[in-house]
């Protein structure tokens, strides 16, 4: 029996958030856990790439413009590292809004775009779609 929980504990979907606004950051990260996945949270480029490496992320919510490198800039570092990071979906986060935007989003090699505030209707759908995706429950 306590074989099968830690089983299921260790195939919880794994959540970056990254942004450089700690409420934001944190309310987010809050949401994600209620809704049962394992999250962890790093408030800036340079931080993430960091948690990034140990936490292995199966999902991350990167905030477009943070100060330093912005999120476009995370993804690619984070695409590009000769680290082992996992190879997380990575998802825009921002209140800009426009074409041109989420190209550059697209480019940089975000695979979502997604306006704040983010809907929980929208939140629960994302993480449902990379749970079945990875085959996470």
């Amino acid at each position: 029996m306590e074989t099968h929980l830690m089983d299921a504990h260790a195939h919880r979907l794994r959540v970056l958030v990254v942004d450089d606004d700690s409420e934001v950051a944190t309310s987010l990260g809050f949401l994600i856990e209620i809704l049962g996945a394992k999250v962890a949270i790093a408030f800036g480029a340079a931080a993430a790439m960091k948690v990034a490496q140990e936490f292995k992320p199966d999902l991350a919510f990167v905030d477009l413009e943070m100060p330093g490198e912005d999120g476009c800039q995370f993804v690619r570092m984070l695409r590009d590292s000769p680290c082992d990071c996992g190879h997380p979906v990575c998802v825009c986060l921002t209140g800009r809004e426009g074409v041109l935007v989420e190209e550059r989003c697209m480019k940089a090699g975000f695979d979502g775009f997604v306006r704040k505030p983010l809907e929980l209707d929208a939140l629960q759908f994302m993480l449902t779609e990379c749970r079945r995706r990875l085959g996470v429950h």
